[in-house]
């Protein structure tokens, strides 16, 4: 297969784990603002992080079947979606008889993507840098994962007193 565009491949991949450790970190830097509001027990904090990570165990373990159906980028592409949608249903936009039930499927559709990011984007680096490289490019994708964090503890606050 030939090279792709390495730095550009690097910069996606990069900002697609910066958005998805944002997305995974959010509802936990405000988790008791949420379960307050939601009028749930604070224990439901833990069941997100278990639900979340229980989901990323079962996207990252079904990656390679994935990757051996579809390309990596749609797998990529469909992950940030999955993201988005797990997040929509997540945010309680459904109508209040099911918002936990819908909650919770937008939970394991945000870990499920989760899983699939960290060894789909490892692969396309692979493709797109020598080896000799790649310990360097992974290294430099994965501070997405702080930088997400980081992001998150700067702006939720922000969110949570102007909402």
């Amino acid at each position: 297969m030939p090279r792709q565009s390495g730095l550009g491949t690097l910069f996606a991949t990069s900002l697609i784990q910066i958005a998805a450790s944002f997305t995974i970190a959010g509802p936990l830097a405000i988790s008791v603002v949420i379960v307050r509001a939601q009028h749930l027990p604070e224990s439901w904090i833990g069941y997100y992080t278990s639900l979340m990570y229980a989901a990323a165990i079962v996207g990252s373990v079904s990656t390679a079947r994935l990757m051996a159906r579809f390309s990596v980028r749609t797998l990529q592409l469909g992950s940030v979606i999955a993201t988005g949608l797990g997040y929509t249903l997540f945010s309680g936009l459904a109508a209040e008889t099911l918002r936990v039930a819908l909650a919770c499927l937008g939970i394991a559709l945000m870990g499920l993507a989760y899983g699939v990011i960290v060894p789909s984007s490892s692969l396309v680096l692979a493709q797109s840098y020598s080896q000799r490289m790649q310990p360097l490019v992974v290294s430099v994708r994965q501070t997405g994962v702080p930088v997400g964090t980081a992001m998150v503890a700067l702006f939720a606050p922000y969110v949570v007193q102007h909402s």
